[in-house]
C-alpha cells in the first residue's frame, strides 16, 4: 500500500515581501524620474532594505552589507555605478542559493552596470522594478499555494 506524505516547512515572509516590493518599486520609479538625486535615492533604499532585513532578522551579512553600501554611496557618490554593481554581485551570489532566477537577475545588471556606466540610474531603475514584481508574483504564488494547503 502506498502512502503519500508530503512535509512543508513555512515561515510567513508577506509582511517582508511585501515592504521590499513597494520599498523597489517605489524607489525603481524615483531613479527613472529624478536621475540626478540618484545616489540619494539609492543610499536611502539601502538604509531603508537593511532596516527592512535587520527588523525582519532575515541575514546579518545582507544587512551589513546593505548598510555598508549605503554608506560607502554617500562618502563617493562618483563611485555609484561600482558600488551597486558591487552589492548586486553579492547580492546576487547569495540569492543564487534561495532564489535562482533573482540571483541571476542580479549578477546580469551588475554586469551590465558594470558594462555601461553611464546608464546606472536607468539600469537601476529596471532591476529595481523587475525585482519589485518579481517579489509581488512571489507573494501572490506563497498565498495560492498556502490557501491550496489549506484546503
Amino acid at each position: 500500500m502506498y502512502q503519500h506524505v508530503r512535509y512543508t516547512i513555512y515561515r510567513p515572509s508577506g509582511q517582508r515581501k511585501i515592504l521590499n516590493a513597494v520599498l523597489a518599486i517605489a524607489t525603481g520609479t524615483l531613479a527613472f524620474i529624478w536621475p540626478n538625486f540618484l545616489y540619494y535615492i539609492v543610499a536611502g533604499y539601502l538604509v531603508a532594505l537593511s532596516l527592512i532585513l535587520f527588523s525582519f532578522r532575515v541575514s546579518s551579512f545582507l544587512t551589513a552589507l546593505s548598510a555598508l553600501t549605503a554608506l560607502f554611496i554617500f562618502l563617493l557618490p562618483e563611485l555609484i555605478p561600482y558600488t551597486f554593481a558591487f552589492f548586486l554581485g553579492i547580492f546576487g551570489l547569495t540569492l543564487l542559493f534561495s532564489v535562482p532566477p533573482l540571483g541571476i537577475i542580479s549578477l546580469i545588471f551588475a554586469a551590465l552596470i558594470l558594462a555601461n556606466p553611464g546608464s546606472v540610474a536607468y539600469m537601476i531603475g529596471a532591476f529595481l522594478l523587475l525585482y519589485g514584481f518579481i517579489h509581488i508574483v512571489n507573494f501572490i504564488q506563497e498565498a495560492l499555494d498556502r490557501r491550496q494547503l489549506e484546503s
